[in-house]
């Protein structure tokens, strides 16, 4: 096989040279004027960054992946807190927060030089406005579980109330929410995971109708840069907001550019690229890790990430509900091979859903090895249908994922499972896969969070079905929805361990999503660029420092 992984790697290497010179179009739209978009003029003080896939929305609590809460929730709207690179808190709309003894009120001030792109106040009833649309019966975004516990959430979500009283404004400037019971993530998925948006943007638009108002297309925000336009397909402009709160970002104009990794790095070498995003979503392949570090001009960061690639599995299907079947995929997959080839050892295998860095991790999950014959025995035990074709759908964008996909499709052939690929845009992914139409689907998971809650409940927790959350997988357990909810209201930290371990336990029994691996990050920043540093976080965390060499 080892012979046979060289072989197929060399293959795709020369079709990803082959590939290098993708044509993108541009459609008639709201934000672009004409089918030959050209970006604005080059100058000193515009910086260009690069992201790998095009946003399907600018609302991002309606993306259906990370595209478009990038482009519109990170760079155009703030949340109340955010993380500097080593995940401490920092102010950002509210400049300080207090939380009671018990653990159930919490009061945030909000900076008073916080405005919106258009001019009009940051106020505390922005922040109210946003909780109860999320809480909203006829809401269709995600948010909701955060925001589960604030008291009266339940009762407004279901139709049962006509107000929240755990929502209060106290002022202007002070908002202060009262929770039903403790809940430990508290800060982290209210504080740092929701995007507040601007009440006047929506006057007149329903719950239901958020996902298609204006907004989606040209949204406002309170961030660092201000929305221009969108050229499809090719970037995204911004300008810098003179006006932010926390200081005038450095530079004029921002552009997203929207470019394939292979092309990303030629931009590079051109200086036509400034500096790289987030992982998953525009940094630099691993594959071309020495190539980008022999450029004159780039100075390369690599760096440990929380992300790591999956094969989520629908267990609606008849034929994929066994466990068994999936702890045949499991060992069926030279995952090191694909570790030490395709990452050339940037990385590690995927144990379970908590990152192996993480105080939260179970160090003794059992550990799926490489043996195809006991992958062969399971199958035999499952009643495998051996003259079944399974279809294998893989996202377009991550050069990496792609390049599994044959590697993949061949370990699975070899155990005796027939595998069709088949790849395809994001967002037809994520409709094919809301609709359980796929079988199994290559997907990265990313939460930017560190909390356990974060990292699992989305994904495991029945509740969070598509569209409303991220379990993709359609996986549903009572028991693993009652350990969920424990350990989001237990405030002691080894009590909260135990369940975490358990539910760790749990997940990589049933396998609803087959572990692959954890994977490095390369970011690159243009020597003329400072005060950019990739991280995990994200490399914005700063944006408004960036400046260019005198």
């Amino acid at each position: 096989m080892k012979k046979t992984l060289i072989s197929i790697i060399a293959f795709l290497l020369l079709m990803a040279l082959a590939a290098c010179s993708n044509d993108t179009t541009t459609t008639d739209n709201k934000h672009s004027n004409n089918n030959n978009e050209k970006e604005p003029a080059k100058q000193q003080d515009r910086v260009s960054v690069v992201m790998w896939s095009a946003p399907d929305t600018f609302n991002p609590y309606f993306s259906q992946g990370n595209y478009g809460k990038y482009a519109g929730g990170e760079l155009v709207l703030d949340t109340l807190l955010d993380y500097d690179p080593e995940y401490n808190f920092i102010p950002s709309l509210a400049k300080e927060y207090t939380v009671s003894d018990d653990g159930l009120v919490y009061t945030f001030k909000l900076d008073e030089k916080a405005a919106w792109h258009d001019g009009k106040p940051f106020t505390a009833s922005d922040v109210a406005f946003t909780f109860k649309s999320i809480m909203d019966p006829e809401w269709t975004g995600t948010g909701y579980v955060s925001l589960s516990l604030v008291k009266g959430a339940k009762d407004y979500k279901e139709g049962k109330a006509k107000d929240v009283p755990g929502i209060e404004v106290v002022d202007e400037h002070t908002i202060k929410i009262t929770l039903d019971s403790p809940y430990a993530p508290f800060l982290e998925a209210v504080g740092k995971g929701l995007w507040i948006l601007p009440e006047h943007a929506f006057a007149g638009v329903n719950a239901a109708d958020m996902a298609t108002a204006d907004f989606a297309k040209n949204p406002i925000g309170t961030g660092p840069v201000k929305f221009v336009r969108y050229a499809t397909d090719q970037y995204v402009e911004y300008d810098a907001n003179e006006n932010y709160f926390l200081g005038a970002p450095q530079f004029k104009k921002l552009i997203l550019r929207i470019m394939t990794p292979d092309l990303a790095l030629a931009a590079f070498e051109a200086g036509e690229i400034h500096a790289t995003t987030r992982t998953g979503i525009g940094t630099i392949n691993i594959t071309d890790h020495k190539k980008i570090q022999e450029l004159p001009n780039v100075n390369v960061t690599v760096f440990d990430t929380m992300s790591y690639q999956t094969m989520t599995v629908n267990t609606t299907k008849s034929y994929l509900s066994d466990k068994n079947v999936r702890k045949a995929i499991m060992h069926g997959i030279d995952r090191n091979a694909i570790v030490e080839q395709l990452l050339q050892g940037k990385g590690k295998i995927a144990k379970g859903p908590i990152a192996e860095e993480s105080p939260w991790f179970n160090d003794k999950l059992p550990f799926y090895g490489f043996d195809p014959e006991l992958a062969k025995e399971l199958l035999e035990e499952a009643g495998w249908d051996f003259n079944r074709e399974i279809q294998l759908s893989v996202p377009k964008g991550n050069i990496i994922r792609e390049r599994s996909a044959p590697l993949i499709q061949q370990y699975l052939q070899e155990i005796g499972m027939k595998v069709k690929l088949e790849f395809m845009d994001f967002p037809t992914l994520m409709d094919l896969m809301e609709k359980k139409e796929l079988d199994i689907a290559l997907l990265g998971t990313s939460t930017g969070m560190v909390d356990p809650d974060s990292n699992i409940y989305p994904f495991f927790h029945s509740s969070q079905l598509r569209p409303t959350g991220w379990n993709t997988a359609s996986f549903t357990a009572d028991k693993v929805d009652e350990l969920l909810e424990q350990g989001a209201v237990e405030t002691d930290p080894e009590k909260r361990k135990q369940i975490y371990d358990e539910v760790q336990e749990i997940a990589v029994d049933e396998l609803p999503y087959i572990y692959l691996y954890y994977e490095q990050s390369i970011g690159a920043v243009s020597k003329d660029l400072k005060n950019a540093v990739p991280n995990q976080v994200g490399i914005e965390w700063n944006i408004y420092k960036w400046n260019f060499n005198e």
